[in-house]
């Protein structure tokens, strides 16, 4: 129960932090003026926080809220053109640019951060970042449940060390049921050696 509530109370909680994290750092990337021009202070870009800018406050939960803007999802009513001209592109732009492009790549390889007590890092580092945290957190876990069972099995084979041992009780109560045999004959003997004795 305890290890339950600890995974409930603290490493669920931390990795739902680290996906949030990762979230909000994808968006904020994304969301750039200097990544995508076409957008302006403030406004959603390529990732939204459920189709609104990302508010930094509002971390919490936002890897399950993170999604693409519609404008540029055509089954929303965007256009696939502003993949190449910018999310808010208002007209299309030449075929075959890939400047935009080249500019989102660049963020995702650029060394960003979105708090103070993260280190700044690419898109890949922060992803490698939380990866590690989740890999140590198992790997401590593994090691403290090999623990716990070893511990367990030790106290277990003390308590058997300590317990009945049912073979030697029952050699004890055979050799009291042959004490007792032997008395009761030996009773029996004096018991016909008076009664002969009163008999003369």
């Amino acid at each position: 129960l305890g290890a339950s509530f600890k995974s409930r109370d603290d490493d669920l909680v931390a990795a739902q932090t680290g996906l949030d994290e990762i979230a909000a750092d994808l968006i904020t990337r994304f969301a750039d003026p200097a990544t995508d021009p076409t957008l302006g202070p403030g406004d959603a870009g390529l990732l939204t926080d459920n189709g609104l800018a990302h508010d930094p406050l509002d971390i919490v939960g936002l890897s399950q809220r993170i999604s693409i803007n519609m404008a540029v999802d055509p089954a929303q009513g965007g256009s696939l053109s502003r993949w190449r001209d910018g999310v808010g592109a208002v007209i299309a732009g030449p075929t075959g640019n890939a400047d935009q492009l080249n500019r989102w790549i660049d963020a995702l390889a650029s060394r960003q951060s979105i708090d103070a007590g993260i280190p700044a890092q690419t898109a890949s580092g922060q992803i490698a970042r939380v990866a590690s945290q989740f890999a140590t957190n198992s790997v401590r876990g593994n090691e403290l449940l090999s623990f716990a069972a070893a511990r367990r099995d030790t106290l277990y084979q003390a308590e058997l060390g300590q317990g009945v041992d049912s073979d030697q009780e029952l050699q004890n109560l055979l050799r009291i049921e042959q004490a007792y045999a032997a008395n009761a004959k030996v009773v029996q003997t004096i018991s016909v050696m008076i009664q002969t004795l009163m008999e003369i």
